[in-house]
């Protein structure tokens, strides 16, 4: 006990001296004897009682200092005073049937193999650090030696003349800075394995030490993406070098694809690697640490940066302000326009526009469309946070569709003729024809979907009721109206949108086309 006791008290740096030797004596003996197993192990009171086998099966999640200190301990021979506990280990050894299991030694066999010794007198054994990791990492660095050695003999000019990746000044710390421009890669017409293997001819020579790299992600559509397996592969590929001596990876203007992409990757990407990628919204802010002249923009990226970041965002804004924003002519903001176009092909899901989308990601969609990016409604999987965003743009216009010097008389309106159609149809069209020419043409945009969703009740099971309980509040409010006023005006104000839906075809007919004409 005495003895056990002391072995716990030994330092650490007297077992990290031993290491190395220790290894070095014990791995090709251990390799060789790895799949053996003892089926008599001997019962003398003096047998030398390695680690039991579950020491070696779960080395990989134990630090090496913890695994070497209870190897020592197991290591200490036994007394005649223990030979209770030589007979329980030996038996729980036997009892373990693995194929992971060292041979058991006896003293004279082990003090044979010329192990080292400690101020004690005791052999150490250590189980070789053999686990799947290192085989993993042996094969990883057998691969890129193999893409190294084409990478170095082959030459690769229709990549080189793409841009895709080349060397630009240095940073001030002096750290060489490489240049990645995602646009000018077109997955559809370029090997991506040749893309591959330019990569590390044009890093391999510089990565041995510290650099940095600005990946240029402006303006970067579907054609730019590289498969997600590709991107696995080619981090897996780039072996340590690459990884401990990139200092800062800069992401200039990411889009929502590259930030999904990322957080896609995050799992195969070490905490370490995550903690170095900045993402950049303004190249003002990269020029902080790189000189502007040791590193060029393209004028494309040098004026897209100038747009997002001198615009005013658009939720929030009124229309006329959002279509001068947008320089455009339809008279459609371009989230209305790419919302309705999305919704149409999923009015069929269950709960639509009623149930909500994801808070985190509707903002991100939000912050996309307030910086003028070019959003790709297409690759969304959430029909709920498009309908979601959609309310919400029309919730926080300054003025609302039905206008506030309007919504008095809207409602009056609707609770005086509600229930006399002939009547109602012909005077609501006097009032939208006293409403902005931008105010009519979204609000056609946004009925002429509730018509459509409306068709599809039986499978989202939104008719004209339940769409105008959802839309209602977000088409009609009255200017500083306080909580109670408004609950009171919500059942019209939900009456009123409810009735545009029911009679959809005679309000957004000809006549209101000709109210529109009228007003170029």
């Amino acid at each position: 006990f005495m003895a056990r006791r002391q072995a716990f008290k030994l330092e650490s740096a007297e077992l990290s001296n031993l290491h190395s030797s220790i290894e070095k004596e014990l791995k090709p003996r251990m390799s060789a004897t790895s799949c053996s197993t003892q089926s008599s192990p001997p019962t003398n009171k003096s047998t030398f009682v390695p680690a039991r086998p579950s020491a070696y099966r779960t080395q990989t999640t134990k630090p090496l200092n913890k695994q070497l200190n209870k190897n020592y301990r197991m290591s200490l021979p036994v007394q005649s005073t223990a030979s209770f506990t030589v007979q329980k280990a030996i038996a729980s050894h036997a009892n373990v049937s693995t194929p992971v299991a060292p041979k058991i030694h006896t003293l004279s066999e082990v003090n044979e193999l010329s192990f080292p010794h400690n101020s004690y007198g005791t052999a150490v054994v250590v189980p070789a650090p053999a686990n799947s990791q290192t085989k993993s990492q042996s094969k990883g660095d057998k691969e890129y030696e193999k893409y190294h050695e084409i990478a170095m003999r082959e030459k690769f000019p229709h990549i080189e003349q793409l841009q895709i990746i080349h060397m630009a000044g240095k940073d001030t710390l002096g750290r060489q800075v490489v240049v990645c421009e995602a646009t000018n890669l077109s997955v559809k017409d370029v090997n991506l394995e040749d893309v591959l293997l330019y990569c590390i001819q044009i890093l391999d020579p510089i990565v041995s030490d510290d650099y940095v790299m600005v990946f240029i992600g402006t303006g970067v559509k579907r054609t730019n993406r590289p498969p997600l397996d590709w991107l696995k592969k080619a981090y897996s590929m780039f072996n340590r070098k690459y990884k401990k001596n990139l200092k800062t990876l800069y992401v200039v203007h990411p889009n929502r694809w590259i930030r999904a992409t990322m957080t896609l990757c995050r799992p195969f990407v070490s905490a370490k690697f995550w903690k170095k990628v900045v993402f950049v919204d303004n190249i003002d802010d990269i020029y902080k640490s790189i000189d502007p002249s040791e590193i060029k923009f393209s004028t494309n990226v040098i004026r897209y940066n100038s747009k997002i970041n001198s615009r005013a965002p658009v939720f929030g804004a009124t229309l006329s302000d959002i279509l001068r924003t947008e320089h455009n002519s339809t008279g459609i903001p371009e989230v209305v326009s790419k919302c309705v176009e999305y919704l149409q092909n999923h009015l069929d899901v269950e709960g639509i526009f009623r149930q909500s989308g994801l808070s985190s990601h509707i903002e991100e969609l939000k912050k996309s469309f307030n910086r003028g990016e070019d959003v790709d409604l297409s690759d969304e999987d959430d029909p709920h946070s498009v309908a979601s965003l959609l309310k919400q743009f029309l919730r926080e216009l300054a003025v609302p569709l039905f206008t506030f010097d309007m919504y008095d008389t809207f409602l009056q309106i609707q609770t005086t003729l509600s229930t006399m159609v002939e009547a109602w149809v012909p005077t609501m069209l006097n009032l939208l024809a006293t409403l902005p020419k931008e105010n009519l043409l979204v609000m056609k945009v946004v009925f002429d979907l509730a018509n459509e969703a409306q068709k599809h009740s039986a499978q989202s099971f939104m008719d004209a009721k339940n769409l105008s309980i959802v839309l209602g509040p977000n088409l009609l409010r009255g200017m500083n109206e306080d909580c109670i006023t408004s609950m009171k005006n919500t059942p019209i104000c939900n009456s009123l949108v409810r009735t545009m839906i029911e009679n959809h075809a005679e309000l957004f007919g000809d006549k209101f086309d000709e109210i529109l004409e009228k007003k170029k």
